[in-house]
């Protein structure tokens, strides 16, 4: 008769630990050469998880079993462990092999051909889904206390960050990531170049930074970049130092537990990636206000219905003006929106950006009030870290009497002593927790900022702006500051938050660098800059100017 072999282990560590795929396969062939049965194929799933049916081999094995005429008579395994975890999974493709003609045969458990048979297997493989269930839940439990513990659960980390050995216990290495010197580099252009650019052309995008980077010949261990692993690595939180185990499993927030690694990327920078990040998200962003090259798409509404200006074109592109989008669909009577020609409404705003919000004297107004806010803001939270050390402390010292109670004989191991050990280990892991979380988010040390660096910040990004004829590069950097613009026949109000011009200024004082104020963007609504809540949208300023105003000088460009 002939014969296959198939052979699994869950994990490396495994096929180390207990029985390894060589030794099955060489009991499972020994057993066939005893009962002259022909082995015409194996089937081999390493690492693999009997519990799912997803197994490259195991899918292929029952493939082949279906072919006609039949390749082979019997299924041979070291225990029926090795085939199914699942009982519904192992009944129901025992019933559709033999059906076919094909038996599974378990060498170190015979259940023979008696009626009893399938009973005993049934209950073989209830018994094997239990400790299947029951293992998961004790490496589960393991995996989350070596987190707490601030050790590395073994999965590959990662670019940027490599593994190394921090302790040993007994035999079993304790790990934890360090920074890998030339992958980080990779990681702080990759980031860098998406929040700054290159030169003039301004910030990049995930399709143009993985071809710069395949470019350069720089590799994802080994692989070419993809947008796809740009994207990803733009999104990995781990890179501003803490990795959450238990995020990628789907559990709440407060179920996360926090392991601090070695920052590489600060979190200014990381939020204003997680902004442009969004801004270009189709679910979150429109795409006619992320993809569109005018200036004002997705900024300018209409003061009269609150509807987006849409671009409308006459005499073949010749004229080109901004209206509102409902007065164009619906008609004037619907809404009585004005019509404004492009060029001199971008004209109107960048000119009252530049030389209104932007004004020297207005900044020295209102920067320093926001930065004491921020540093109010990081005392408090100095404060809170301070306590909660504090409060651990006294708790472990609790713990510490009562462990020297014990050992001296003082009082007996009772169950009451067990259980509040253990209160005073999950409390100390809370701590640990909120310690994290709070240091996560602190803010970075906020540098001095006089009036000479709220100077160089306004004139360096004003300069940007008008000297640059990037309209992409203008447009993205506008979206920085603007929130959007209110256009009406008569008045135009540019609506933004001020606490961005703070962040803008702490990050050009610490870098030195005007594109720097790109990274003044957080990715949550709820922590917009650390430090810098807004408590309602204000209105910058309200530019006026008078219709006739514009009619004017629209007739002096066309004449040019």
């Amino acid at each position: 008769m002939k014969a296959v072999i198939y052979a699994r282990v869950s994990t490396g560590e495994q096929a180390k630990q207990e029985l390894s795929i060589p030794d099955q396969l060489n009991q499972c062939r020994a057993y066939c050469e005893a009962k002259d049965l022909v082995v015409v194929g194996e089937y081999i799933d390493p690492g693999y998880s009997a519990t799912t049916e997803n197994r490259p081999d195991y899918q292929r094995m029952l493939r082949d079993a279906k072919r006609t005429p039949k390749p082979f008579d019997m299924i041979i395994v070291h225990s029926q462990s090795r085939f199914a975890r699942d009982l519904t999974d192992l009944l129901y493709n025992e019933r559709t092999l033999k059906r076919a003609g094909i038996k599974i045969v378990s060498i170190t458990q015979d259940f023979g051909d008696s009626d009893a048979a399938p009973m005993m297997r049934t209950v073989v493989g209830m018994m094997d889904e239990h400790q299947s269930r029951e293992t998961s839940k004790h490496v589960k439990r393991s995996m989350a206390e070596n987190a707490r513990q601030g050790f590395w659960n073994g999965s590959r980390p990662p670019l940027g960050y490599v593994t190394y050995t921090a302790e040993m216990r007994g035999k079993k290495e304790k790990k934890k990531l360090k920074e890998d010197p030339s992958e980080a580099e990779i990681i702080r252009l990759i980031f860098a170049l998406y929040t700054e650019g290159e030169d003039s052309t301004g910030p990049l995008g995930v399709n143009a930074i993985a071809a710069a980077l395949n470019a350069r010949r720089l590799t994802n261990r080994g692989q070419s970049f993809s947008k796809q692993t740009i994207a990803k690595i733009l999104r990995n939180e781990t890179y501003t130092g803490t990795f959450f185990f238990g995020k990628k499993t789907g559990k709440p927030p407060s179920q996360w537990i926090g392991v601090p690694v070695p920052p590489i990327i600060d979190r200014l920078t990381f939020g204003a990636a997680q902004r442009r990040l969004d801004q270009h998200h189709p679910f979150k962003t429109p795409p006619r206000r992320s993809n569109n090259p005018d200036l004002l798409s997705g900024l300018a509404v209409c003061d009269a219905c609150g509807k987006p200006m849409r671009l409308a074109t006459g005499k073949s592109g010749t004229y080109r003006y901004d209206k509102c989008s409902q007065r164009m669909e619906k008609g004037r009577t619907i809404c009585a929106g004005c019509s404004i020609p492009e060029s001199l409404l971008d004209t109107e705003v960048l000119d009252a950006f530049v030389g209104r919000v932007l004004n020297t004297d207005r900044l020295c107004a209102i920067v320093p009030g926001l930065i004491k806010r921020a540093q109010e803001k990081n005392s408090d939270t100095n404060a809170r870290i301070r306590q909660l050390k504090n409060q651990r402390s006294g708790i472990k010292l609790k713990q510490k009497r009562l462990i020297t109670f014990l050992e001296d004989g003082a009082i007996d191991a009772d169950q009451d002593v067990k259980e509040r050990l253990t209160e005073h280990r999950q409390a100390i892991d809370e701590i640990d927790q909120q310690i994290i979380r709070l240091e996560s988010n602190q803010e970075q040390t906020i540098p001095e900022i006089t009036d000479g660096t709220i100077a160089r910040f306004s004139q360096s990004l004003r300069s940007r702006l008008t000297t640059i004829n990037e309209p992409a590069f203008r447009k993205s950097y506008l979206q920085l500051f603007i929130n959007d613009v209110r256009v009406s026949k008569t008045t135009l109000t540019i609506k933004g938050k001020n606490h961005h011009f703070a962040a803008a200024t702490i990050a050009t004082a610490t870098n030195q660098n005007v594109l720097s104020f790109a990274q003044i963007w957080c990715g949550r609504e709820d922590s917009n800059f650390h430090g810098f809540y807004p408590t309602a949208t204000s209105t910058l300023r309200v530019y006026q100017f008078r219709h006739d105003r514009i009619r004017a000088r629209w007739l002096r460009e066309r004449r040019r």
